[in-house]
């Protein structure tokens, strides 16, 4: 049987298209609209006048496939709250054809925007203390009094013994913040000590709450290595990923360096989909997930953030020198990831998804029901993780 050729796609066949996938709502307004915000590629083939009164034919897409998928990831995002304004940026993620100025506008955006707000905040600080002879310190008095009162309204919350001390994420914050902020280790001892304790507590309380889930260990500090790290290499931290200098690479990044960017992250997505495949044989085995109501398009919003986040970070990288690095691992990276999660282990894990899923179900709730008596009474949790 022969198979017949798809028509081209009309903003009518589009409107169709996208109601028979369950996302109605678009107009043909609306379609004009993101293909005036070139959110959705210019038509391939204009109408035209048809003579003798007949009116005129429809304008086209030739892809047909390309047009009604990338359509509804605009409508999926519109569906889940994402910002218009964020709609460039992640069609570009997702490997549309986006002008990279556009991509380029919709990154520098916010971090203009931040940047802004804080030399406001400065300002403001010093009219309010009369600091005319001084300009040194201010940002940096501005995050501290940001950071004292987060501390007073996260400190009368149950989690408020969880929560890193004050001078630690005071330090952290004006790194990737404050460009003038000059980090001194030598100084550090009394903030090591500081995490040193937070660190004991959290373990304690941690313990009561995953007790009899997974391994456990009394000596094991792995949750404080991170902000440790981060304290150790702060001017690396500063240098590459601190507001300003992030903003200064996406400011003065190419088109070509767009480009590699979007490389990495078709890389990045292949690896992902790795991981996800694997994972989701055991998805459906975990009780707490099927018998929710959750939809996995309520994940969008985060899984894009943490995309830019990745974006912002590899164009900083390779605005500072390390592109020809970042090239010789991604490749190695994805061919490492395939030879460890090969077809055979892939099956391997579909075996033993009934199992992993049913041991994972009962640690969940096993956990959610300790949360829950933790956020009710969070000082017993204390007094027995002190005992």
């Amino acid at each position: 049987m022969q198979q017949t050729e798809l028509e081209p796609l009309t903003e009518n066949g589009l409107v169709l298209e996208l109601y028979k996938l369950g996302l109605g709502g678009v107009s043909k307004r609306k379609l004009s609209e993101w293909r005036k915000e070139a959110l959705l590629p210019d038509f391939d083939a204009s109408g035209c006048g048809l003579g003798k009164g007949l009116g005129r034919s429809e304008s086209v897409w030739e892809q047909r496939d390309l047009v009604i998928e990338q359509a509804k990831w605009i409508q999926r995002m519109r569906a889940v709250g994402i910002l218009h304004e964020k709609y460039h940026l992640n069609l570009w993620i997702l490997d549309y054809s986006i002008h990279p100025e556009d991509v380029r506008d919709t990154l520098l955006e916010p971090l203009e925007s931040h940047t802004k707000m804080l030399e406001v905040e400065a300002k403001r600080l010093q009219e309010k203390w009369q600091l005319t002879e001084r300009t040194e310190g201010i940002l940096e008095d501005v995050i501290n009094d940001g950071a004292t009162a987060a501390f007073s309204d996260v400190g009368k919350t149950p989690i408020g013994p969880l929560v890193i001390p004050q001078e630690v994420l005071e330090i952290l914050v004006n790194i990737f913040l404050n460009p003038s902020f000059n980090l001194n280790l030598s100084d550090l001892e009394a903030t090591f000590s500081d995490l040193e304790d937070w660190s004991e507590v959290t373990r304690k309380i941690g313990s009561e709450l995953f007790k009899g889930v997974g391994e456990e260990s009394e000596n094991d500090k792995k949750h404080i290595d991170a902000f440790v790290f981060m304290l150790q290499n702060a001017a690396f931290l500063q240098r590459h990923f601190s507001l300003h200098q992030v903003e200064k690479a996406v400011r003065e990044c190419t088109h070509e360096d767009l480009a590699e960017v979007q490389a990495d992250l078709r890389i990045l997505t292949k690896i992902v989909m790795i991981f996800a495949q694997t994972i989701g044989t055991i998805l459906p085995h975990i009780k707490l997930l099927t018998d929710s109501s959750y939809k996995a398009d309520e994940l969008l919003p985060m899984l894009f953030e943490l995309a830019e986040y990745f974006i912002l970070a590899d164009i900083s990288l390779r605005h500072n020198g390390y592109s020809q690095l970042i090239n010789q691992i991604r490749g190695k990276a994805l061919n490492k990831i395939e030879e460890e999660f090969n077809e055979n282990v892939r099956k391997d894990f579909e075996r033993a998804a009934p199992v992993i899923g049913q041991s994972f179900s009962q640690a969940m709730e096993l956990v959610e029901k300790r949360l829950t008596e933790f956020v009710a009474n969070p000082s017993s949790f204390q007094l027995s993780a002190n005992n």
